[in-house]
């Protein structure tokens, strides 16, 4: 034997031996008691995982599901602001007509308290026309009450917003 074969040989030797201790190492690094707990580690993590993709889907439906709500009730409130600007012009419109029956009620009531005793029948047509116009003036108050509860209601729909 030559010294060039010795020394190949013992190269392969000392190589082989440093392998065997490396992957050793290695593969003994972790004992199996501590990779049984982390594979079970790893399991729980993994379930974790699951519930909270789970979760966030969970979520991800009802954000939609709040978003769908959120354009009904814009669609809710740009009805409710069509009729309210309806609302303000039947009552920009009904204004001057109240103005006018209340001066016509005025002008009633004075020619009541100016007049004389005047006769059976002027008496029971006054008061039937001042009856007539109560009446329509009711009516008219009644429909502004409506208007204005309906402008309430929208208002406070407008702060709650």
């Amino acid at each position: 034997m030559n010294d060039q074969t010795l020394l190949r040989r013992v190269r392969r030797l000392l190589t082989s031996r440093i392998e065997h201790v490396i992957d050793w190492r290695i593969d003994n690094r972790i004992p199996p008691q501590r990779l049984a707990e982390y594979d079970r580690l790893l399991a729980e993590a993994a379930e974790r995982l699951a519930e909270d993709r789970k979760q966030l889907d969970e979520q991800a439906g009802l954000i939609d599901e709040l978003r769908g709500r959120l354009d009904e009730a814009h669609g809710r409130i740009d009805e409710l602001w069509a009729k309210a600007d309806w609302s303000a012009n039947e009552l920009e419109r009904i204004i001057p007509h109240i103005a006018a029956q209340e001066s016509q009620l005025d002008a009633l009531h004075q020619k009541l308290t100016a007049t004389a005793k005047p006769e059976d029948g002027e008496v029971e047509q006054a008061r039937s026309l001042i009856e007539e116009v109560r009446r329509e003036h009711a009516q008219i108050r009644t429909r502004l009450t409506g208007l204005s509860r309906y402008e309430e209601r929208l208002s406070r729909l407008e702060r709650t917003d």
